[in-house]
């Protein structure tokens, strides 16, 4: 069986073998915690770089420090 789980964007899918009203409990108590755990959606795809020891600084002039 399989549960899917939807909410703003986000979406959890569990596979569990078998049918019984326990099993199927806990499947849904599972996929609402992992749901609760993503991060809220934002509607933009993440940006982000990445600064290494070879980026080199630009000195500023101005700066009498």
């Amino acid at each position: 069986m399989r549960l899917t789980v939807k909410s703003a964007g986000r979406r959890v899918e569990i596979r569990i073998s078998g049918d019984s009203p326990g099993l199927l409990a806990a499947a849904e108590a599972s996929a609402q915690r992992l749901l609760d755990a993503l991060p809220p959606e934002t509607g933009r795809p993440p940006f982000g770089y990445a600064v290494s020891s070879e980026t080199e600084r630009a000195e500023n002039e101005d700066d009498e420090s």
